[in-house]
């Protein structure tokens, strides 16, 4: 056998070798449950501005809501004029989630916070952090609630009997 034959060998070696090391990497987020019923998710949550500025936050934990450690409302004031620019909240409420069950389904929330400053627009997103170390918080995508707009038209009725000339 011949020593080029050998050096092709043992080059494929060393790249089998390096391929399995490679591959037997792990993975870089976070473990998943081994069991489905250790993981939550949020449904239907939203957020309304109430007219004193208070935020009001309401929705549904689906899913294993007992390992639900706290839910944390991060909010910022929106500009316009930087509608792309990355969310950083400014302020955060952090709840106990048991303290604010509805007494009669108890997967649904609601609480109410009052922001130190007060905007038009804000931006928010609320994350459920995970009592079970390993396991990943939870969050909701980043949302905006505004003031709602009141109507100060002034309309004229017209008498629906009175013929059109």
């Amino acid at each position: 056998m011949s020593s080029f034959s050998k050096n092709i060998k043992i080059v494929f070696a060393i790249l089998f070798l390096f391929t399995v090391v490679i591959s037997a990497c792990g993975r870089k987020e976070a473990p998943l449950p081994q069991r489905i019923d250790q993981l939550y998710s949020f449904q239907n949550v939203y957020v309304y501005l109430n007219p004193v500025g208070s935020l009001t936050v309401v929705g549904t934990i689906n899913g294993a809501k007992k390992n639900v450690q706290a839910l944390v409302l991060e909010i910022e004031g929106y500009d316009e004029t930087c509608s792309t620019c990355p969310f950083v909240p400014v302020e955060s409420f952090s709840m106990n989630p048991r303290e604010m069950w509805n007494d009669i389904v108890q997967s649904e929330f609601s609480f109410t916070v009052m922001p130190t400053k007060q905007f038009n627009v804000y931006r928010w997103r609320l994350v459920g952090h995970n009592g079970i170390s390993g396991l990943p918080n939870v969050a909701t995508p980043v949302l905006k609630v505004e003031i709602p707009i009141e109507d100060n038209r002034n309309f004229l009725e017209i008498p629906v009997n009175v013929p059109v000339e």
